[in-house]
């Protein structure tokens, strides 16, 4: 599988989550120049939900993002998306201002970010 170079090495890095065989879950990161990084596509597989995989895998870019230096992670929600937001408010991720544009077929977006140090 590539990756698309936006999450490529060097300018990124993803992630995924294997249970039982199977692909359970994603995340991908995105460095930027600077301090910040994007935590993108973070996602688990319905049948494998409420087992602590989306924690492991924010653990995981967390981690990564810190061993590089970054001050903080942010990442960008549906409003609707509750059960996404909530595992992203457990991993410390607070709401934050709009950080960037996004486009305008996205009815309503949550900006967050989580302090790395």
């Amino acid at each position: 599988m590539q990756l698309p170079t936006l999450v490529s090495a060097p300018r990124g890095a993803a992630y995924i989550a294997v249970d039982g065989g199977a692909i359970a879950g994603a995340a991908t990161l995105r460095f930027h120049p600077g301090n910040e990084a994007d935590v993108l596509r973070l996602y688990v597989r319905l049948g494998h939900r409420r087992r602590g995989i989306a924690q492991a895998l924010l653990r995981q870019a967390m981690a990564r993002a810190r061993e590089r230096g970054f001050a903080s992670l942010r990442a960008i929600a549906m409003a609707e998306m509750c059960e996404g937001i909530a595992t992203l408010g457990a991993a410390g991720f607070r709401e934050v201002e709009p950080f960037t544009e996004v486009p305008a077929s996205w009815q309503s977006v949550v900006f967050l970010r989580a302090l790395l140090a």
